[in-house]
């Protein structure tokens, strides 16, 4: 990743395209009712859909450690993607539990643009706090490395 004053925007930007660029294949989802699964980013100005499955992403930076010394430095940049997969309640889990498979594959032991992405974690979360949905959540752990020359 190069390194340029829109470190952390360019990063961002790099992962929500990988994500974008996901096949969920929605006519295949069992118990999905064939239409787009909706992907919403974090700080998204569009409304969650009604009906249907859906997918919430956030960004979460972690750490940065230095990783060289001298003129030419290192900086390893930490951070997590947290996709929450909200599946309407009474509608079974087969549709959260396929798409999370496929977020999980897409971005498992893989580097794309200087980014590696590490082993994602699947988690049941159980209904939401309103009840009206059941959620399951991937969580890709990632670093990028940012050199910095003096």
């Amino acid at each position: 990743m190069p390194t340029n004053a829109n470190f952390h925007r360019t990063l961002h930007n790099t992962i929500r395209a990988k994500i974008n660029d996901v096949d969920f294949d929605a006519g295949t989802i069992p118990g999905h009712d064939g239409s787009a699964v909706v992907v919403l980013y974090d700080n998204d100005p569009r409304t969650q859909p009604d009906g249907g499955l859906f997918v919430r992403v956030l960004l979460v930076p972690g750490l940065t450690r230095q990783i060289t010394m001298g003129s030419s430095r290192m900086f390893r940049h930490f951070g997590t993607i947290v996709a929450e997969i909200h599946q309407r309640i009474n509608t079974g889990t087969a549709a959260s539990l396929d798409v999370a498979d496929t977020l999980a594959s897409a971005f498992r032991g893989s580097t794309v643009s200087g980014i590696t992405y590490q082993s994602p974690e699947v988690l049941l979360l159980g209904r939401e706090d309103e009840g009206q949905f059941f959620r399951v959540s991937v969580r890709v752990p990632y670093y990028s490395d940012e050199q910095e020359s003096a």
